[in-house]
């Protein structure tokens, strides 16, 4: 925290539900307040349902403060329509599309090959 407040930057900026993104959101309401600015990586980031079991791991603090950072964000960017949809209807929340300079490829299905047997 010290770290970030110390940046004392005008905005800040961060992507990625994390304890990271959660930290960003309180040091830039600390002492002056500053703007915030998160955009989603994830589809699962846009659906409360998701963040506590997906991204948090079980954490329900840390999912919950997540979302009040999501909610008082001073502004919200989504990669997809599908993203911007679900942080409309999951959370009632406004955010901008911005797409990526290149497109995403579908994720590979996970396999046997994938992760190859541990060995002794």
């Amino acid at each position: 925290m010290r770290v970030l407040r110390g940046v004392d930057a005008d905005v800040y900026f961060c992507k990625g539900a994390s304890l990271e993104a959660v930290l960003c959101f309180i040091a830039s309401r600390a002492g002056r307040r500053r703007k915030f600015v998160f955009r989603l990586q994830h589809d699962w980031e846009a659906s409360p349902a998701t963040l506590t079991g997906k991204i948090f791991g079980g954490q329900r603090l840390l999912a919950r403060l997540f979302t009040i950072a999501l909610r008082q964000a001073d502004a919200l960017f989504a990669q997809t329509r599908t993203q911007q949809q679900r942080l409309r209807t999951d959370f009632g929340l406004q955010s901008t599309v911005l797409y990526n300079s290149h497109p995403i490829p579908p994720a590979a299905p996970v396999t046997s090959a994938t992760f190859p047997a541990s060995r002794p």
